[in-house]
């Protein structure tokens, strides 16, 4: 059986020089639950990932964005289960950067904290160790492609190459 491939977008916004993270508390069936995170989510039917970047970004955020690209994730979940269930889709994920003219609210849109970090913060925060080294790769000048594979809940291995 082919394996669903679900595509979404992830976007560290920086504001007057500091990270704006997000700390996903609202449900505890959230696979990111309990661990900062950058703005993103899923594409909907008939946007392109552009658009889905500026809209999460706004959801979320509350704030207007031009985000920049920075790299493609592709997260292999073929092994990897959540709460002890496999998961049965993949998920491609565009990587973007953006910076903010406004402050973002406080809470998200569905009630989650949002924060401003200094940069050499954000790899001390609670979070998946494969978003520490997507923070790393998408602070550098060049395109990247990632592709991290997993065993269980944990990280297995992931594969970098720049473009």
């Amino acid at each position: 059986m082919e394996r669903k491939i679900i595509r979404g977008v992830l976007v560290y916004v920086n504001f007057e020089g500091r990270q704006i993270m997000i700390h996903r508390d609202h449900s505890e069936k959230d696979i990111h639950y309990q661990k900062w995170v950058a703005s993103g989510g899923g594409l909907e039917l008939g946007e392109t990932l552009d658009q889905c970047a500026e809209r999460e970004v706004l959801e979320e955020l509350g704030i207007k964005v031009k985000p920049i690209r920075r790299g493609r994730v592709f997260f292999n979940n073929e092994g990897r289960t959540f709460n002890g269930q496999p998961k049965d889709w993949d998920y491609q994920c565009e990587i973007y950067t953006a910076t903010a003219i406004e402050r973002p609210r406080d809470k998200t849109d569905k009630g989650d904290r949002v924060e401003l970090f200094d940069s050499r913060d954000i790899l001390s925060l609670p979070q998946h160790e494969c978003d520490k080294y997507i923070w790393l790769l998408s602070q550098q000048k060049s395109s990247f492609n990632v592709e991290f594979r997993y065993s269980g809940e944990n990280m297995s291995s992931f594969e970098v190459k720049f473009e």
